[in-house]
């Protein structure tokens, strides 16, 4: 209940309350990966990226297996501008959720601001061909867009997910 209820207040941007919250959970359940990843995920929305980076290491010393934690960690190292790191996590997470797109989008992000735009262009391709065949979240296509500094395209699959009412 503990961590469900820092869930809520996380997004609402009551932090400092969902942190509370959180470390009393943890307290309960200190071996509990969701617990210890729901800490990485508010600290990281606190921009206290080093204390976020050592809770995903401590979720995944428990399960490196983690897929989300594998993808907080990297957008983690993303803010921070460890650009290499933040690639291999993403891969990782990617890797872990071949269906989950959002990996797919971080690493193309991730590519574009270390400097390899061919990279997180052949993701975009990918994302765009599976989008024109059926149904697939526009979010992390406007994301690589973003990424790329195509601001007019980030705008224009932006408006497609608030349409499609993709989170």
């Amino acid at each position: 209940a503990h961590r469900w209820y820092a869930t809520y207040l996380s997004n609402v941007g009551r932090l400092p309350e969902a942190l509370a919250e959180n470390e009393t959970s943890q307290q309960l359940d200190p071996v509990s990966t969701y617990v210890l990843y729901g800490t990485a995920r508010i600290l990281y929305m606190m921009h206290r990226f080093d204390a976020s980076i050592a809770a995903y290491d401590k979720t995944l010393a428990l399960d490196p297996q983690h897929g989300f934690a594998h993808l907080g960690l990297g957008a983690t190292y993303i803010q921070k501008r460890m650009y290499p790191e933040a690639i291999a996590e993403s891969q990782t997470a990617w890797r872990q959720m071949p269906d989950n797109p959002s990996p797919g989008a971080q690493l193309a992000f991730a590519y574009a601001l270390s400097g390899n735009p061919p990279e997180a262009r052949k993701i975009l391709t990918q994302f765009l061909a599976r989008s024109a065949g059926g149904p697939f979240p526009q979010k992390p296509i406007a994301d690589i867009y973003i990424a790329l500094g195509e601001k007019d395209l980030a705008f224009e699959w932006l408006a497609k997910a608030i349409d499609a009412r993709d989170p």
